[in-house]
């Protein structure tokens, strides 16, 4: 009884410090997109330009270290949000044209060159995933990414792992969940790439 309440505080605690760090990194987000503001909102640039801007200063930012993420679907929608945000602020439309002339997301992503958050990162996390199953088994990584806790979890619905954002990610791209399907695919470097890069297209709605 004391194990399990002592594993259940740990994982409490380690979802803290991971709405810390969320609250910590948006801070440092913001800091970044203040100093990009006036080219995000300059009539004059191009929208494709401003998607370059993007992906170049903004992106780096938000997702850095995204590859040890293991998210939430509220922490998820937050990403998304402040995304979709960013995404109305470049190509200089807000929610109420979205709404009137049935601008949808995937339109402005089109149109700045951009893919959805939600691809972006799934192809960090994934060639992180195939970097760490390419590392030899004396290599901490790797052993943790076969290892288990010799203990019953607690009741309730386990918290968000990263082994079920890996299977989260690996269902986006198609690829089977079974370890030693994508574990094989994942020893080639060049298959994994292009098969974990391999970005589904925009909707139409």
């Amino acid at each position: 009884m004391l194990r399990a309440e002592m594993y259940a505080h740990a994982m409490r605690a380690s979802q803290n410090r991971k709405n810390e760090l969320a609250q910590l990194e948006g801070s440092i987000v913001l800091s970044a997109l203040s100093k990009v503001k006036n080219i995000f909102t300059d009539k004059y640039l191009s929208e494709e330009l401003k998607g370059e801007v993007y992906k170049a200063l903004i992106l780096p930012t938000l997702l850095y270290g995204c590859e040890a993420w293991s998210l939430r679907e509220d922490l998820f929608k937050r990403l998304r949000s402040f995304d979709n945000k960013c995404a109305r602020s470049m190509c200089r439309v807000n929610l109420h044209h979205n709404f009137r002339h049935h601008i949808t997301t995937s339109s402005l992503f089109r149109r700045l060159g951009l893919l959805d958050i939600d691809s972006y990162f799934y192809n960090r996390f994934l060639r992180w995933a195939g970097h760490v199953a390419r590392m030899p088994m004396s290599r901490a990584p790797r052993q943790l990414l076969t290892s288990w806790i010799a203990h019953s979890r607690p009741v309730g619905c386990p918290q968000m792992t990263w082994g079920r954002t890996l299977e989260n990610a690996l269902k986006r791209k198609g690829i089977s969940k079974e370890f030693d399907e994508w574990f094989a695919i994942a020893k080639d470097r060049s298959k994994w790439r292009q098969r974990t890069h391999s970005n589904p297209k925009h909707p139409d709605a």
